[in-house]
């Protein structure tokens, strides 16, 4: 789907990157990285964004965004991506509730066990491409296991169909 993808590594570990590459980084991307953070934020607004797109998925973005935005390399990622038209490839685990229930035993006096629905980690990945020259700022990709979704993000943070 996308050109490829750049592996999203903790902060520091990119080759050692100098106060002004990091400063051009930044000149380049602001508006790469106001848009995804304008789409972060509309995630659960409870506006369009957030009610198109169901609650497991807007929190496997939820989770996979707040990694990268917080990341100390996120403008020279971007700028990698943007230069080698890849994306910035997240992989990252997050518990998923199953149909099934496990039997566990209750702290209170009045039951002795209790039903609980299982939980089991799943392996996510997400890719953030980066574009230029269009109206679609990104294109977001999850993968979690079989399941596949696709968004396209507009300058303006919103997801366009």
């Amino acid at each position: 789907m996308f050109g490829g993808s750049i592996q999203a590594t903790p902060a520091g570990s990119i080759s050692s990157v100098s106060p002004d590459e990091k400063l051009h980084a930044l000149s380049l991307t602001r508006f790469h990285f106001m848009t995804l953070k304008e789409f972060h934020s509309h995630l659960f607004s409870g506006d369009s964004v957030s009610t198109s797109i169901p609650d497991y998925q807007a929190f496997i973005l939820n989770t996979g965004l707040n990694a990268f935005l917080a990341s100390g390399e996120r403008e020279t990622m971007l700028l990698e991506a943007l230069r080698q038209n890849k994306g910035v490839h997240l992989r990252f685990k997050a518990p998923m509730q199953t149909s099934e229930y496990q039997i566990a035993p209750y702290p209170g006096r009045e039951i002795a066990f209790q039903l609980q629905p299982e939980v089991r980690e799943v392996a996510i990945t997400v890719d953030i491409q980066p574009l230029l020259d269009g109206p679609i700022a990104f294109k977001i990709k999850i993968q979690k296991g079989n399941d596949t979704f696709d968004y396209n993000v507009n300058w303006s943070g919103e997801l366009v169909f």
